[in-house]
This record gives C-alpha cells, sequence and structure tokens, in this order.
C-alpha cells in the first residue's frame, strides 16, 4: 500500500492528510455515486460543490501556506511516517487527528504547537505530553487499553472519551498523571465508582453519558471547583443524593424511561 501526503478539502474545510492513495482513491470516487433522496433534500441548500470530496498531492512549491487547521494521520498504524516529516516540518497546525494511527510515532517537531488531538479507530500508543506541550483538549472517540496518556500537562483542561470500558472499570487507567483538567466528559463507560476524580482538583464539569456500571458518585464532594455535574443515563447510581447542594453548583440526573 503506498502512503502520501494530501491536501483535501470537504464541506469547508481545509486539512493536510497522511494516507494511503487507496484512501483517497475511494474517497474521490465517493463523489460520482448516486444520492439517495434523503441526502438530495438534506444538502438543498448547499452551495455547488460544498459536499465534494477534493484531494491533491502536496505539494510545497503550489501549497505556499505555513498555517493550516489540521493534520490527519489515516490508517498509518504500521507505516513509518517520519520519512514525511522533511516534507511538512516547516507547517504549523493547531489539530491534529489519528485514525488506525501509532500515536508515539516519530512526528516533526512543530507538532508542539497542536492544542486539540483527536483519536479514533484502532490507534495506540503513548500520547506524551512532553511532546504535545500545547495541547488543551483531547478527545478519545473509541478508547481501547493500548492508548495511554504519559506525563502531567498544566495545559491540558479538556479530555472527551467514548467507550471507555477498562478491565479494572476504574478511571486510574484513564487519568493518570493529569491533574490540569477543568472538563471530563465520558460517553459509554463502564465505570463502577469516581475513586481517583480527586486529583483533578481544577475540575468545573463533569458529563457521563450511559455509565451503565456507574454506581457511586460521592467522590466528587473533593472536587471544590465544580460547578456543573451532569448525569445521563446512570441508571445504577445508588448515592446521587449524597452529592454536597452548595451554592453555584448545579446537579442534574436525567434517565430515560426504559
Amino acid at each position: 500500500m503506498n502512503f502520501n501526503i494530501y491536501k483535501c478539502w470537504f464541506k469547508g474545510d481545509t486539512y493536510t492528510k497522511v494516507t494511503s492513495d487507496q484512501f483517497i482513491e475511494h474517497k474521490l470516487e465517493q463523489n460520482n455515486r448516486k444520492k439517495s433522496d434523503l441526502e438530495i433534500l438534506l444538502q438543498k441548500d448547499d452551495p455547488k460543490g460544498y459536499n465534494d470530496y477534493l484531494a491533491e498531492l502536496y505539494d510545497p512549491n503550489k501549497h505556499l501556506e505555513m498555517f493550516y487547521e489540521t493534520i490527519s494521520y489515516d490508517g498509518t498504524l504500521k507505516e513509518d511516517i517520519s520519512v514525511f516529516n522533511h516534507k511538512i516540518g516547516h507547517l504549523n497546525f493547531y489539530n491534529v487527528s489519528f485514525m488506525d494511527a501509532k500515536l508515539d510515532a516519530v512526528y516533526f517537531s512543530s507538532l508542539y504547537l497542536v492544542k486539540e488531538m483527536y483519536i479514533n479507530g484502532k490507534s495506540k500508543g503513548n500520547v506524551d505530553f512532553l511532546k504535545f506541550t500545547n495541547l488543551e483538549t483531547v478527545s478519545i472517540l473509541k478508547w481501547n487499553e493500548k492508548i495511554k496518556l504519559v506525563n502531567s500537562s498544566s495545559n491540558l483542561k479538556s479530555l472527551i472519551v467514548w467507550y471507555y470500558n477498562p478491565k479494572s472499570k476504574s478511571l486510574n487507567d484513564l487519568l493518570g498523571e493529569l491533574k490540569s483538567i477543568e472538563y471530563l466528559e465520558l460517553n459509554l463507560t463502564n465505570i463502577e465508582s469516581l475513586d481517583g476524580i480527586e486529583k483533578l482538583q481544577n475540575l468545573k464539569t463533569i458529563k457521563i453519558n450511559y455509565g451503565r456500571n456507574l454506581k457511586s458518585v460521592k467522590a466528587l464532594n473533593s472536587n471544590k471547583k465544580l460547578e456543573l455535574i451532569y448525569l445521563n443515563n446512570c441508571k445504577k447510581t445508588e448515592d446521587f443524593d449524597s452529592l454536597d447542594k452548595r451554592e453555584g453548583l448545579k446537579i442534574q440526573n436525567l434517565k430515560l424511561l426504559g
């Protein structure tokens, strides 16, 4: 499989992507497929070409911009992507996205400027905050036990995780040495308690959607800066009433029928 650097355009966004030629070919072929009646209806007011996927090989002599919003590594889990570093090492990115990628591969040095990171698919490896020193937000869209957040960061403020289902059923496998988080969101998780949350003394908002095994939330009483506790369909919670009802703290506990 042959990999290259592409400049891509889709739905008004421009980004750089390191991926296989086959992936790009598939995306471009999708432009010619027949759209369903629903798609046509939903896209009827969009500008012409807005929903077309466009891509071309990155050419430093043609693409002269120095600052890009996003760089994406797609399907590079088994690839040596360091061979591309000299071609894009002079560029600056604010966001980085990993899809089926190796998180601790050798990336170019200016990635330390990145403020937002998105992790999806079968990605694995360490997110080392000593390398990504300016990261403010990490979103793990499909957690697995091979994704590790290592070393602490005073800049990381937001952590959003989907499918956090560790064997330990605790937060310890996720939080590690992190202490500066102000916003924590867990979606579809199997954790049973929030023990360990006390280390996040800057935490202002916690949201847990569909915590199917969550029994205890009383550990949140140690987070004195909390402004919002939002629980959605955490139906096994036993000690919700033990939460401190202090001024400035909003508590929501939603349970859908069924």
